[in-house]
């Protein structure tokens, strides 16, 4: 997290991605910075180290579960919007 908030403080557009912990609290501040959060489960944000549920056997599965909606497309396009209205 420690370069998000260099990022912020030198202006350059990033984006953040939390899952257990807070972005209120631990965000990153700026214009050029988004934050995704992971899905809508009741437990976030937990500001647990240990997801309490268990990992599924399946490898394709994402684990903690809270990093599931988060895609390598959602990623690129909030990525994409922020470069865009960069004018620097």
């Amino acid at each position: 997290t420690g370069l998000g908030h260099l990022a912020a403080a030198l202006n350059i557009p990033a984006i953040a991605i939390y899952g257990s912990t807070n972005p209120v609290l631990t965000g990153p501040l700026g214009e050029k910075q988004n934050v995704i959060v992971g899905n809508n489960l009741p437990c976030i944000p937990c500001l647990k180290r240990e997801c309490r549920f268990s990992p599924n056997d399946d490898c394709s599965s994402i684990y903690p579960p809270c990093y599931t909606d988060v895609t390598a497309q959602l990623v690129y396009q909030q990525l994409s919007d922020l470069m865009a209205g960069d004018d620097s």
